[in-house]
């Protein structure tokens, strides 16, 4: 049995989903394996969740989540997916992930809030400038709060 080349690894698993895509909305954690080529990395990404996690499943693109709570799985046994032999797992389509983020709580991602558009960037930086013009006026200020209290403490003493 020889071993299959890179070229073919790569014809082999294109056709999985990568989690990856979907890191703007949810957060896609690395699973702790490690893949000793990067192609066969695909497999060590998964959307937890707090009722379960959603993986890939299969070479042919279809994604899986695992749920212990019965609850649950009643819940994606109602959606219609193709439950999984010996495990409370279920296969399903990639357009269906956010039905099923939503019912096992897909952890959110932090990276799509904080993309801001050029209008919103130029007035953050307007204000950013604002600020710390009215910082220095204040520190540097004979009059202001710290420079008084400051001048009483030395008068006491």
């Amino acid at each position: 049995m020889t071993t299959p080349t890179v070229d073919e690894r790569v014809e082999r698993y294109k056709n999985v989903t990568d989690l990856k895509k979907f890191d703007m909305k949810y957060r896609v954690i690395n699973d702790g394996t490690d893949g000793s080529e990067m192609v066969e990395r695909i497999w060590e990404w998964c959307i937890p969740g707090k009722h379960g996690q959603i993986y890939p499943v299969g070479f042919n693109g279809d994604l899986g989540v695992l749920s212990e709570k019965p609850r649950i799985a009643s819940k994606l046994r109602a959606l219609g997916l193709q439950r999984l032999q010996g495990e409370v797992a279920f296969r399903f389509p990639p357009a269906r992930i956010h039905e099923v983020a939503e019912i096992i709580l897909a952890r959110k991602s932090r990276k799509g809030k904080f993309i801001m558009t050029p209008e919103q960037r130029a007035a953050a930086i307007e204000r950013l400038k604002l600020a710390r013009k009215s910082r220095r006026n204040s520190i540097g200020s004979p009059n202001s709060k710290a420079a008084v209290d400051g001048s009483r403490a030395l008068s006491a003493v």
